[in-house]
């Protein structure tokens, strides 16, 4: 990096608020993947929990917005900057295809996949954030904590959704004591054969030694169809190509049917 870019990189600043060296850099690297600038917005929901989220707009811009009152707001811009990344590099967002019939409520159902998906992208690329000296666990630090709260976990009456809290307690809560806190109140809560369900989903994330948009696919339809055991079955249907502007884009199709 030579001394110019070293300074402007010194410069750069999201909604306002100057951003370490690091992230300037990966922030410049990845608008010039993408060829146009990062559009940063501030998150409506200031949930203290909640970093950020991002997306890529139909004309092709990338699209971050930043929960600006979290306490780790810059991690959660390094976050969502590795998301971008991935899209990049082509791995896709996901369509279920619907073959269980008018009965399936496949809103809920997508948001239950998207439980499993996310860790298995953070699983990707968590290795990049520690080269870059950073914790990526700690950005979920304060939501397994607030799990731990009176009467949190036990909102989750749906029996459908206990593999999918316990998948990201094992894969991305860094802190033992809470873990184990968490095992113990899973436990009393009768949730032993969903967590058997999640250990085996991790045990398919940690296979991913070295992980392709594939393989990321592989893992995301093993893992659903541990989580949905008796209820759905998923299976690849194919992979499309989805232009936004110049950006092109992957879609996998996965199937919805019942078990059997």
């Amino acid at each position: 990096m030579d001394e110019r870019t070293t300074m402007a990189n010194s410069e750069r600043s999201v909604l306002g608020r100057p951003v370490s060296t690091d992230v300037a850099a990966l922030l410049t690297d990845i608008e010039q993947q993408y060829g146009c600038e990062v559009v940063f917005k501030s998150s409506s929901d200031t949930t203290p929990y909640l970093g950020g989220t991002c997306t890529v707009a139909p004309d092709g811009m990338p699209i971050i917005e930043i929960n600006e009152r979290h306490e780790l707001w810059e991690e959660a811009v390094v976050h969502e900057l590795h998301h971008l990344l991935l899209r990049k590099e082509q791995y896709p967002f996901f369509h279920l295809e619907n073959r269980v019939g008018s009965m399936l409520r496949l809103n809920n159902l997508y948001r239950m996949m998207f439980e499993v998906y996310e860790p298995i992208l953070h699983h990707v690329f968590n290795p990049s954030i520690r080269r870059m000296g950073r914790n990526p666990a700690a950005l979920f630090d304060a939501m397994f904590r607030k799990n731990l709260e009176p009467g949190e976990l036990e909102q989750n009456k749906v029996d459908l959704a206990w593999p999918l809290v316990y998948f990201r307690v094992l894969l991305e809560c860094n802190e033992p004591e809470v873990r184990e806190a968490l095992r113990v109140r899973c436990e009393g809560l009768g949730w032993k054969a969903a967590m058997e369900r999640a250990k085996s989903m991790v045990a398919v994330v940690e296979a991913l030694k070295e992980p392709t948009p594939g393989k990321a696919v592989d893992a995301l339809i093993q893992c659903a169809n541990f989580a949905f055991e008796d209820v759905y079955h998923f299976a690849f249907v194919g992979l499309d190509k989805v232009q936004k502007g110049n950006q092109t884009e992957q879609k996998v199709t996965i199937s919805v049917a019942l078990p059997g």
